[in-house]
């Protein structure tokens, strides 16, 4: 799978692998998981602190954004929606702007969410925790990850588990699972809460037609040397 850096086309290659038989990774990250990493408290739309977190979950964090395997692929924030937070992140992700193995965190969203909740809604199962992973104690985590690391099931997952669900992904393929498994996010939470929180929820918000960018007309393709 090589990503194209075109909003549309990404998400339609995501779509077309998940249709194959060849299992792979796509883990995303975009604003929350760059305040846990610089140690920042944001406002969240969800109930976790971006600052009251263990350092393990930070370093797992970490080790999550900068893995690499032919098969692992990454979202990681948006250039045209917020281009100082893409640089900090591809800087930390030590990825260039034309690497084939990263694309768009939000490219299940804006003008991708209708195409993608229709794609993925019914056709594979979504795991999403019923508590507060990043806050808590780093052994609810790590029990996930055992579970899901025994399983035999081969059917694609989508993980719906904010910045827990990153570490989560990376823990279980670097242990040798090779199942499809997907961060999907907040894709579905208008489905299984009914709570609009995002912009794109709503069908009338702007976002719901912008279509995002990565193209050097855009931005600055000189990533910083350091952060």
């Amino acid at each position: 799978m090589n990503f194209s850096h075109d909003f549309q086309q990404d998400l339609a290659t995501i779509l077309a692998e998940l249709g194959s038989c060849r299992p792979f990774a796509f883990n995303r990250f975009a604003d929350g998981e760059l305040a846990i990493l610089e140690e920042r408290d944001i406002p969240t739309a969800d109930v976790w602190s971006a600052v009251n977190v263990s350092d393990k979950f930070r370093e797992r964090l970490k080790a999550a954004l900068t893995y690499r395997d032919k098969d692992y692929y990454v979202g990681i924030g948006c250039p045209c929606c917020n281009k100082d937070e893409w640089l900090r992140l591809m800087s930390l992700a030590g990825r260039e702007p034309d690497d084939p193995q990263v694309t768009f965190s939000n490219v299940f969203v804006n003008e991708n969410y209708e195409a993608a909740r229709a794609a993925m809604l019914k056709a594979f199962p979504i795991f999403t925790p019923r508590c507060n992973l990043v806050n808590g104690d780093d052994s609810a985590v790590d029990e996930i990850v055992s579970s899901m690391s025994r399983t035999q099931d081969t059917v694609p997952m989508l993980l719906a588990a904010g910045p827990a669900g990153k570490i989560i992904i990376h823990e279980v393929w670097k242990r040798g699972l090779r199942r499809t498994i997907v961060d999907v996010g907040s894709l579905f939470d208008l489905d299984m809460t009914g709570c609009a929180s995002r912009s794109y929820h709503d069908p009338n918000h702007p976002n719901r037609q912008k279509i995002c960018q990565w193209s050097p007309k855009t931005i600055d393709n000189t990533l910083p040397s350091s952060i």
